[in-house]
C-alpha cells in the first residue's frame, strides 16, 4: 500500500516536471555541494603550486645530488668541483654484529 501510494505520487512530481521525492532533492543539493566543494579544493590547490615554485623549476622529493646545488634565484645547478660535502651512507642492518670502538683517553 505504502509502495504504491509512493509510485503514484512520484510518477505524478515526475510527470509535472519536479523531483521524485524529498530524499532525492536531498541527495542533488548534496552531491552538487560535494562537486564544487572538489573543485574549489583543486582550484586552490594549484593556485598553491603556481605561486610556490619559478616558472623554470620542478617540484620533486628527490634528494637534492651531492655533486651540486641549485641557487634558488636561478634553478640552474651550479657544480661545486672537487669540494663537494661529504655524506657518508647509513649504516646497514649488519652494523648491528659488530661492537663499537672502545675510544682510549688521550695522555699526554
Amino acid at each position: 500500500m505504502y509502495r504504491e501510494k509512493n509510485l503514484e505520487e512520484s510518477t505524478w512530481r515526475l510527470e509535472h516536471g519536479e523531483a521524485p521525492s524529498d530524499e532525492a532533492i536531498k541527495e542533488l543539493s548534496r552531491s552538487d555541494r560535494y562537486h564544487v566543494m572538489a573543485m574549489e579544493a583543486a582550484l586552490h590547490r594549484q593556485e598553491e603550486m603556481q605561486m610556490e615554485l619559478p616558472a623554470n623549476m620542478l617540484k620533486t622529493a628527490a634528494e637534492p645530488r651531492p655533486t651540486a646545488y641549485i641557487p634558488d634565484d636561478l634553478g640552474i645547478p651550479k657544480p661545486y668541483g672537487n669540494s663537494a660535502p661529504f655524506k657518508p651512507t647509513e649504516a646497514g642492518s649488519t652494523m648491528r654484529h659488530y661492537r663499537p670502538p672502545v675510544i682510549k683517553a688521550i695522555e699526554i
